[in-house]
């Protein structure tokens, strides 16, 4: 310990003097150099400066850090003991480390001063705030007689202290030394201090920006993504940062002309807020944002990267289209329901004028037979139309209300299709149309597992359609054996539909809606009823038309398996 004098010593030649404080300066520089290239990212900076000055010194020295201002507290890996004073703890049960000082103005400002003072023992160094009984323990089983402090400080700031113990009568020597060297460590203190603040403030943050529910980028001139946050990278589908850095921005958005719009702004005014857009993901999917960014310049006012966010509306957007098209939906079914009450009203009063009308002409009381004949014949008919008005819209009724069961049986496919065609036979003949049916099966193996009445009102409603947009040419039905399947059709020569009514024609209320050409007499209810009676039976309907050279309607239905 080359700086503390024993009694019984020596006194030093001036030789040996410049000797030391030569190899004290070499020690100093040497020391100096380590503070300068010292990783506090391995090693303790206040443990190695607490050594370092119980090697100049020859001390005990226990170094302390300031949390804050007038706070100071000892940690474990700094308190520079020797093994003597940490056994003397030990036995003490004494943990220096749980022992935080609250200090006084005065003391504050002496250690910004960076001057040694002496204290008169370790309970006033402590301020108390170790009892006392400990503090005189310490000193006599330590056998202290001498303590020295000096404060860590730099530019108005106190990083912490050093407090020197000397026993046996030792004293401290060449303090210039001892305050150049904590002049160095209070600079090296400083810079360690301003690290660790400038890696908190980047943790947070990159805390921030990794953990933010929007999507942040950066990107150069030209769109290449320099730096994405997990929520951008995600939003756009991508597994990685580095993977949508390979990744071009303005290629991953959908509408170019939109792109253009918002770069052109960009360089216009610097900046773009709250810019809707749409782009496309990894996997091609479409998505929608609402994107903000900025340029940013160096102080020198040239260009580095483009900073923005973006915010993710696809759910939004989507819920907005389904509003619209709901709204749509909304007031095309009301004007359609519209028309089909103007209609009914209409398709309601026809035949009950008719009934009306020829039941008060059968009071005339000089009818012939013949006329009478005639009148019953028109009543009939138009008590038919009625009743089938009023049994679409009981059908329809109950199809919406979801009462509508499917009663099962076996019935015989080329009985039913005999009988169709000669129910509207007469019908077709009387419009002058040829009419025809073909039957696939024989007999033996033509028959099917179904709901029969409700097939019948498939196959009928169909070729009542067919005969009535037929003015000229011919129907002709019947169906096909498919596989498992057994598939129909009713074909007519008629006036057709038009393709942008293909789509809509076994909606309901559609017929009151067509063109006054196409629309003849109903409710426009059969090809809805019709549509609904075959998915209930498991098959499915097509319609292969086009205007003016007729309309074929084709439907499936599930064959019972051991029939084939």
């Amino acid at each position: 310990m080359p700086f503390c004098i024993h009694p019984y010593q020596p006194v030093m030649t001036v030789s040996q003097k410049m000797l030391e404080e030569t190899e004290s300066i070499s020690l100093l520089e040497q020391t100096a150099m380590e503070l300068l290239d010292f990783d506090d990212e391995q090693d303790d900076l206040y443990e190695y400066i607490g050594k370092r000055i119980q090697q100049f010194s020859g001390a005990n020295v226990v170094v302390v850090n300031s949390s804050e201002r007038g706070r100071f507290s000892i940690n474990k890996s700094i308190a520079g003991l020797s093994a003597k004073y940490q056994r003397v703890m030990d036995i003490l049960g004494f943990d220096p480390s749980s022992i935080t000082i609250e200090i006084q103005n005065d003391t504050f400002d002496f250690l910004k001063s960076g001057n040694i003072s002496r204290s008169l023992s370790l309970y006033s160094l402590t301020l108390g705030q170790i009892p006392r009984r400990i503090c005189t323990t310490l000193e006599k089983l330590l056998g202290i007689t001498d303590i020295y402090q000096i404060g860590f400080a730099r530019r108005g700031q106190v990083f912490g202290g050093v407090a020197m113990f000397f026993s046996d009568g030792r004293k401290i020597r060449n303090t210039k030394l001892i305050r150049t060297f904590v002049k160095q460590s209070s600079i090296a203190l400083q810079h360690k201090i301003t690290r660790d603040n400038l890696k908190r403030s980047e943790m947070q943050f990159r805390n921030i920006f990794e953990n933010a529910l929007t999507g942040i980028y950066r990107t150069d001139r030209s769109g290449n993504i320099i730096l994405a946050n997990s929520a951008f990278y995600k939003f756009f589908g991508y597994n990685s940062r580095e993977e949508i850095q390979q990744v071009n921005a303005n290629h991953t958005y959908l509408y170019p002309e939109k792109r253009q719009q918002f770069i052109e702004e960009m360089e216009r005014q610097g900046y773009v807020s709250n810019f809707e857009n749409s782009g496309i993901k990894k996997n091609g999917e479409f998505i929608h944002f609402i994107e903000s960014a900025i340029r940013v310049c160096d102080q020198h006012g040239n260009f580095l990267y483009y900073e923005g966010n973006i915010i993710d509306i696809t759910e939004k957007k989507k819920m907005e289209n389904d509003l619209i098209r709901a709204k749509e939906k909304a007031e095309e079914s009301d004007r359609l329901k519209s028309a089909f009450l103007a209609n009914m009203s209409h398709e309601i009063r026809t035949p009950m004028n008719g009934i009306m009308g020829f039941a008060n002409l059968l009071k005339e009381p000089n009818l012939s037979g013949s006329e009478q004949q005639e009148y019953i014949r028109m009543i009939e008919q138009s008590s038919q139309r009625m009743l089938s008005i009023i049994n679409d819209l009981i059908d329809l009724s109950k199809i919406e209300a979801g009462q509508v069961k499917i009663d099962g049986s076996k019935f015989n496919l080329n009985r039913q299709t005999e009988y169709l065609y000669n129910l509207f036979k007469q019908e077709a003949t009387a419009k002058g149309l040829s009419f025809s049916y073909h039957n696939d099966l024989p007999d033996q193996k033509a028959s099917i597992c179904s709901d029969k009445e409700k097939f019948y009102a498939i196959l009928a409603n169909l070729i009542k359609n067919a005969i009535k947009f037929t003015e000229q040419g011919g129907i002709v039905f019947g169906y096909h054996a498919k596989g498992g399947m057994i598939e129909f059709f009713v074909r007519d020569t008629g006036i057709g539909i038009s393709k942008e009514h293909q789509k809509t024609v076994f909606e309901r209320f559609v017929q009151a809606d067509l063109e006054k050409k196409e629309a003849k007499q109903g409710a426009g209810l059969g090809l809805a009823i019709t549509h609904a009676y075959v998915e209930m039976l498991g098959g499915d309907i097509r319609l292969e038309s086009q205007k003016g050279k007729g309309s074929t309607f084709t439907f499936t239905l599930p064959l019972n398996p051991g029939n084939t």
